[in-house]
Order: structure tokens, then C-alpha cells, then sequence
């Protein structure tokens, strides 16, 4: 959950140079104190939302035998593959999951940072 947080933190830091670059004069009825509450809100709650179903799925499938993880870091899907159930279902909604998470991210932070670039280009031609 923190990979989707820090991710998260990106793009609304992003967004916040994003309205410091291109409008300056509004930043501080944008930025404000509300905005960081619901900003902190937006984390929290698609953290949550991502993480809950993970320990879920995992929990539905049967363990029995080898209890050994075979590297160092103790992921979900690490530890769903030690079952002798069908993991597919886990791995799709870690795909599925990570790739509309940070891929939503991505894609709104490099939007953010064509809007500045094109705001700063046209600051030069002026």
C-alpha cells in the first residue's frame, strides 16, 4: 500500500506545481487547508479500498506443506503462491489493480507536467 501512496503523493504534488506554474494567483484559494484534508482523505480511502480485497483473497485459499518463501521480500503474491489453490484470480487484481492505480497516476502526472511545459514555452515566446 505505500507504492500506491507514494504514487498518490506524486500526483498531487504534481497537480499543486501544476497550479503554482500556470495559475499563480489562484494557488492559495486551490492549495488550501480543505484541499490537503481531502487530499489526505483521497489516500486513505483508495489505499484502503486497493489493500482490503489482497489479505482476502489470499485468505480464501488452502495452505498445506512447503512454508518457505523463496525470496527475500514477503509480498502477497509470494505468499499466495505457497498455496496449491489456483492463484490466477490474485494475480489479476494485482495487475489489474497496479497498473489502473499507478498507471492513472502516471498518466495525470505527466499531464500536469505537459500543461507546465506548455505554459513556460509560451511565457518564452511572449
Amino acid at each position: 500500500s505505500f507504492l500506491a501512496m507514494e504514487s498518490c503523493t506524486f500526483m498531487v504534488m504534481a497537480y499543486a506545481r501544476y497550479i503554482a506554474i500556470c495559475h499563480p494567483l489562484r494557488y492559495p484559494s486551490i492549495i488550501n487547508d480543505q484541499f490537503v484534508a481531502k487530499a489526505a482523505y483521497f489516500y486513505l480511502a483508495r489505499n484502503v479500498l486497493f489493500t482490503v480485497p489482497i489479505p482476502i483473497l489470499s485468505a480464501r485459499l488452502y495452505y498445506c506443506g512447503r512454508n518457505v518463501i523463496e525470496n527475500c521480500i514477503c509480498a502477497n503474491m509470494s505468499v499466495s503462491g505457497l498455496s496449491y489453490n489456483d492463484i490466477t484470480i490474485n494475480r489479476l487484481y494485482q495487475f489489474a489493480g497496479g497498473w489502473t492505480l499507478l498507471g492513472s497516476d502516471l498518466i495525470l502526472i505527466f499531464l500536469s507536467y505537459i500543461f507546465i511545459l506548455r505554459a513556460v514555452l509560451r511565457l518564452k515566446a511572449e
